[in-house]
């Protein structure tokens, strides 16, 4: 498999691609049961990574939970010395 391609599956965008692929062009492929499931096991499939994505994105955060405000002061430029 190419880097690209490793890429692109590690970055999710794989499987919604290859549920769409199915879903257009799959019952050219293959018989109307096989593309069904096939459908159905690729729709679960995305439904699990997408899970297991977001509950990474929740556990991730830092253990402070309190905000910090930073306050935005405008610096003047100095002249440069040409």
């Amino acid at each position: 498999m190419s880097k690209a391609m490793v890429y692109i599956a590690h970055a999710g965008c794989l499987l919604p691609i290859l549920l769409i692929l199915n879903l257009f062009f799959g019952w050219l492929i293959f018989k109307p049961l096989i593309w069904i499931g096939l459908e159905l096991a690729l729709l679960l499939g995305f439904v699990l990574s997408s899970y297991v994505f977001a509950k990474s994105i929740l556990y991730s955060r830092p253990g402070n939970n309190e905000a910090i405000d930073v306050e935005a002061e405008v610096i003047e430029e100095k002249p440069r010395l040409e």
